[in-house]
């Protein structure tokens, strides 16, 4: 049993004196600490991710926007952050139960993630909040043709259980500028601009002031 899984050992050494205190060798007492790895591991994902669709959750999210802000790029490129839900959630919810609406919260994180580049970052606030942050943005365009491609993507059919539901998303974007100094700022503006999007229709996105 056991036979070519990763063992990790705790190891302390100790001299082996004599009764003048002569130091003549060394005794090694070693623990298996591989169950306690293991443990430390999982406390750390249920802390940092989100465990329905394994995104990154709100206190990864708070992180990696501060280390964003305290990395601000000096070559000309700024940040960009998307706020987004999914429209009418509460009513998939009470139409077809918790359990399809965990499904299409599932594929709908999955279809964001696909939607943006290497260098982005996604993460689930909460309930159906999303939030997408931009790394290294020259234009507003690109900010702008990243909300376009997951509005599209939220509109193809999601199947569930053999249903065919209609889904789909309203999304604001902030880009960041001299006078967003803060991530709550920025946020902030993102959250203006989702409502924006919601009350021109929704399955859409716009642009913070």
């Amino acid at each position: 049993a056991g036979v070519g899984r990763e063992r990790y050992l705790e190891a302390t050494y100790l001299p082996d004196r004599t009764e003048d205190g002569r130091v003549v060798g060394i005794i090694t007492m070693s623990l298996d600490v591989t169950e306690l790895r293991a443990a430390e591991r999982r406390l750390s994902q249920l802390a940092h991710y989100d465990t329905l669709t394994g995104l990154p959750n709100r206190l990864q999210f708070n992180n990696q926007i501060r280390e964003a802000f305290r990395e601000r790029r000096t070559d000309g490129l700024r940040l960009a952050l998307m706020f987004l839900d999914i429209d009418h959630f509460k009513a998939i919810n009470d139409q077809y139960g918790h359990p399809v609406g965990d499904a299409v919260l599932t594929e709908f994180a999955s279809r964001v993630e696909g939607s943006i580049r290497g260098t982005d970052f996604v993460a689930r606030l909460a309930g159906d909040e999303f939030v997408v942050l931009l790394n290294g943005i020259a234009e507003l365009d690109e900010a702008e043709a990243i909300a376009r491609k997951i509005v599209r993507r939220v509109n193809r059919p999601f199947i569930v259980d053999s249903r065919k539901l209609k889904v789909t998303t309203s999304v604001g974007v902030a880009l960041q500028d001299q006078t967003t100094t803060t991530s709550s700022e920025m946020l902030a503006r993102a959250d203006a601009a989702l409502y924006r999007a919601k009350v021109s229709g929704r399955n859409t996105f716009r642009m913070a002031a």
